[in-house]
């Protein structure tokens, strides 16, 4: 990253280190869903590697994968709702169809 205020720490682990396999699993299911997407929306490229990975990325840190929590919450401590999402709370199946 470039710019005084954007840095990248980089840590070095050793190849017998439990934190490695994490990673290796995270760069499968990171590279295999870009591939779908990529796919599904017939892109390539460059241009459509940063597509993919503007959408994919934020989905699967949506995802729930460890101990019943998402990555997301496990950094910010909550979870953030769009405002009229499926996900908001008090949503009913009469919001969802053209009911009275």
């Amino acid at each position: 990253m470039h710019g005084p205020h954007n840095t990248v720490e980089h840590i070095v682990a050793p190849t017998e280190s439990h934190r490695l396999a994490l990673v290796e699993r995270r760069h499968i299911i990171l590279r295999r869903a870009i591939e779908i997407y990529m796919d599904d929306m017939k892109i390539s490229g460059p241009s459509g590697i940063r597509q993919a990975l503007t959408y994919v990325v934020s989905q699967l840190n949506d995802t729930v994968s460890v101990a019943d929590y998402t990555p997301l919450q496990w950094l910010l401590g909550k979870i953030f709702r769009l405002l009229g999402g499926l996900a908001q709370e008090g949503l009913s199946p009469a919001h969802l169809g053209d009911h009275d």
